[in-house]
């Protein structure tokens, strides 16, 4: 029974049939980074081994938005600190000799610097 690997809609053909399948998952996650947490799933259909490579979709990197209290900028001080410059928080900060704020971060519920 020949693999046939499908990785983002394209199918890929069987590079040796006894190399493992996390190898070859390896081996194309060199250019497609997105495969090294990938769910593998394994179908047999028409006298083929199908293996496809599913991306995992997950939830790094989003902020939900009610969870920030101010902004840090690269002088160490929150925005809340800053004078106003066209918009409030962007001018020169009231605790430092910093002249304009720069944005470094969000500061959040949990942090302790709030």
């Amino acid at each position: 029974m020949a693999r046939i690997f499908i990785a983002d809609g394209r199918e890929f053909p069987d590079p040796d049939p006894n190399m493992p399948i996390a190898d070859f998952q390896k081996q194309l996650a060199d250019f497609m980074p997105e495969l090294h947490n990938a769910e593998v799933k394994e179908t047999d259909k028409d006298g083929n081994h199908y293996v496809q490579f599913i991306k995992k979709v997950g939830t790094k990197g989003r902020i939900n938005p009610e969870d920030i209290v101010d902004e840090l900028c690269k002088c160490g001080h929150l925005k809340s600190k800053h004078k106003p410059f066209l918009t409030p928080g962007h001018g020169s900060c009231n605790q430092c000799d910093c002249r304009q704020f720069t944005w470094k971060e969000f500061v959040f519920k949990t942090d302790a610097r709030k």
